[in-house]
């Protein structure tokens, strides 16, 4: 069974205690940008 890229990116996040806000800074993103991945508005780069 394949998880998609939405659902590990929330359970790594969350694993390792780091908010949305914090990976779209260490990745030069918006935070919105990851809010869309990971409420699959929007498609993984």
């Amino acid at each position: 069974m394949s998880v998609s890229f939405r659902h590990r990116l929330k359970s790594l996040r969350k694993e390792k205690n780091v908010t949305q806000a914090q990976i779209a800074a260490i990745l030069d993103y918006g935070y919105t940008a990851v809010a869309n991945y990971e409420a699959g508005k929007t498609n993984h780069p």
